[in-house]
């Protein structure tokens, strides 16, 4: 059957979807089509692909933001009306009409991500904005806020790294707002929203990556949420403090999670009142969630706290091993300008282990992938720290040592000036007189990409 070949065919499709609307006739025309994008390598039957079978659940925003029920035209008028179809999207193309729309709509497509495609569709940021503030369906709600975000962000960036200090989107600003209060969506899928495109995600989205400036232009987006929002981030906090003991169950999960990102954030301005309530979490915390992001929250801050917290978190769990990749991890992953003089301190910790693969990627692979900012710093030395791990390792451990080789794999995205830095560390290891096969393998494809 038709629907099978979503077995059988390679590759991830595209569905393009555009409207338009029909303000005399009161009718929407959808218009979806399916293919696939463009790879820069050959897939095996890429030409014989067919269209699929795909699902399409698709919803109407009215004007003021409420779900439309919507009619599909040939439809009688005494047919019940959902507010959510499901298009049966079987040809290349088709066009549906949608019939008795008032008023222009915002679509939501793809609602509860009913098919496994790349949703291609042009929409401006007033019309994210909407869907982030009033759709109904919470996938795309979350999707729009991320969409929204990652556009903001990316032109950001540039502003950042021309200099300049960029303005925080109003719109954004303000359908961010509608989200944090909306007591209809759980507390997970709450703090999901409200957490901004990590760093990583907006460096894909950059044809040439400047890490200071993505670190900046997130920052100051954070910043200005949490000035915009504060009263009701303290308020929501307050509220959400835990009222008995730990309980492994739903609702306290998601009050856990809502309650923590919105510490993060309370604390991105690095006042005393927050760092103050991030240490309190910690010192009070009966489960590992709690502590984990105190600790989290207060290892990036310029304080006191952050040295107390430290000692702390190793004083109580460092007999447990898991939790204490945790307490390295953490400490990696920190945004303080002093992060690489800490990893060098750490790994030479007696409970460091270069023999144990977790304990390596908690430090060093939390470091060098995870924390794009310090790792590529302008000076190099994050590069030539790694560079020095590589060669050190690969003599007892060639397996792991070639994996974070492979850190340096998108050397070729980045500024002149840092491509030069990792093509002259890639070099070193190459040129060493007694590299293994797995690290000599994964230099030499990243130097010849």
């Amino acid at each position: 059957s038709q629907f099978e070949r979503w077995y059988s065919q390679a590759g991830t499709p595209r569905l393009t979807a555009s409207g338009e609307y029909d303000a005399a006739a009161r009718r929407y025309v959808l218009t979806l089509s399916q293919g696939y994008p463009e790879t820069a390598f050959e897939i095996v039957g890429a030409r014989d692909r067919k269209p699929l079978h795909v699902p399409v659940a698709v919803g109407l925003l009215g004007p003021d933001g409420t779900a439309l029920p919507l009619r599909l035209e040939g439809e009688a008028g005494t047919t019940p009306r959902a507010t959510t179809r499901i298009l049966e999207l079987r040809e290349s193309q088709q066009r549906f009409v949608f019939e008795d729309v008032e008023g222009e709509p915002v679509p939501s497509i793809l609602r509860g991500f009913s098919a496994p495609v790349r949703l291609e569709m042009d929409q401006s940021r007033e019309a994210l904005a909407f869907l982030m503030a009033h759709d109904e369906d919470p996938i795309n709600r979350w999707d729009a806020g991320q969409r929204l975000a990652l556009d903001w962000l990316v032109e950001a960036t540039k502003i950042a790294g021309e200099g300049g200090v960029p303005e925080p989107d109003p719109a954004f600003a303000s359908a961010w707002g509608r989200l944090l209060v909306d007591e209809t969506l759980d507390g997970s899928l709450r703090a999901l929203a409200l957490t901004l495109p990590a760093e990583r995600v907006v460096a894909q989205a950059l044809p040439v990556i400047d890490p200071d400036a993505i670190h900046a232009a997130r920052e100051c987006l954070r910043r200005a949420l949490a000035t915009i929002h504060e009263d009701t981030l303290w308020s929501i906090y307050r509220a959400l403090a835990p009222s008995g003991p730990y309980r492994h169950e739903r609702e306290s999960i998601d009050r856990r999670r809502l309650r923590n990102a919105v510490l993060g954030l309370l604390a991105a301005r690095g006042d005393e009142e927050a760092i103050e309530a991030a240490w309190s979490q910690f010192e009070n915390a009966d489960n590992m969630t709690d502590a984990q992001a105190a600790f989290v929250v207060l290892a990036d801050q310029d304080h006191p706290r952050r040295d107390e917290v430290v000692r702390a978190f190793y004083d109580r769990w460092h007999e447990d091993p898991l939790v204490l990749d945790k307490w390295f991890a953490i400490q990696a992953g920190s945004s303080r300008s002093d992060t690489l003089e800490r990893v060098q301190e750490l790994a030479a910790h007696p409970d460091f282990n270069r023999g144990n693969p977790n304990r390596v990627r908690a430090l060093v692979g939390a470091f060098c992938s995870g924390n794009q900012v310090r790792f590529h710093a302008a000076s190099g030395e994050g590069y030539t720290f790694l560079a020095d791990f590589v060669l050190e390792l690969d003599a007892s451990n060639p397996q792991v040592a070639s994996r974070m080789a492979s850190i340096f794999n998108d050397w070729r995205r980045y500024d002149e000036d840092r491509q030069a830095l990792m093509q002259a560390q890639l070099e070193r290891i190459a040129s060493s007189g007694s590299l293994s096969k797995d690290v000599y393998e994964i230099v030499n494809r990243a130097l010849s990409r």
